[in-house]
């Protein structure tokens, strides 16, 4: 079930409403008192805050558009603040972004998602451990039973519905080194998230952030910090999927 947390702070005539979790259909009801308040005012300017808003589905945003239009109506400041590189910014790029996120908001908000990311792996380790296609049962082919024979390709058996699946295929392929490679950055960059291991960027910068990881992943196994980044760009994009599907 989908969660959402809206916190609001008014600095003068200066509202900043920031919405935490998922902001779609079945949340969109819990900012429809605030955003109805947007609306209503004709005075001052409003920030949206979605840097900690990790899934926004189409309706939410054509609801923010509609609030974005009578701010832009009445010349009215209006602006929304979102984690760089994030599925939320991609999803939001036809409304108007801040350049720069201020470095409070966005330091909070990394803090914030780091703790989230590290009780989730745990949780997904305790109750869906995390499946490679190493770990998966392959039968021996029966011999031929004569030289002429051709064999049959060997099948791997259907992924455990109870477990996440990551595709160390497409991972591999991606990265273009051996699926073990791809299992010891997974493992390397779990452990240092429950150990507190990461730097926090000075700037706040979830792009910075993520640079700052891969390099400290990469010093521990002594690779590449952009194919680190890469590989960790993409599990994290699989885990979400995951968990959206869930």
């Amino acid at each position: 079930m989908p969660e959402l947390q809206v916190e609001t702070t008014r600095e003068g005539n200066y509202a900043t409403v920031a919405f935490v979790g998922s902001l779609e259909a079945a949340t969109l009801p819990q900012s429809k008192a605030i955003l109805d308040w947007l609306q209503k005012t004709h005075e001052g300017g409003a920030s949206i805050n979605l840097y900690e808003c990790e899934y926004i589905d189409q309706k939410a945003v054509e609801r923010l558009m509609e609030v974005r239009k009578v701010f832009h109506d009445q010349a009215r400041p209006f602006v929304l603040y979102v984690r760089p590189m994030s599925f939320v910014a991609h999803r939001t790029n036809e409304l108007p972004q801040a350049q720069e996120v201020p470095p409070s908001i966005a330091r909070a908000g990394e803090g914030r998602l780091a703790e989230k990311r590290s009780a989730r792996l745990a949780q997904w380790r305790a109750e869906k451990p995390i499946q490679s296609l190493g770990q998966q049962k392959v039968p021996t082919p029966a011999a031929p039973k004569k030289r002429a024979e051709k064999k049959t390709p060997v099948e791997q058996p259907p992924a455990d519905p109870e477990l996440i699946p990551l595709d160390y295929i497409r991972l591999a392929t991606l990265a273009g080194k051996d699926e073990r490679v791809i299992n010891r950055i997974l493992e390397t960059y779990s452990s240092l998230l429950e150990q507190g291991g990461f730097s926090t960027a000075t700037d706040g910068r979830g792009d910075t952030q993520l640079s700052l990881d891969a390099k400290r992943v990469a010093f521990e196994l002594r690779l590449d910090p952009r194919l680190v980044r890469t590989v960790i760009e993409s599990i994290n994009s699989q885990i979400s999927d995951a968990l959206s599907a869930d």
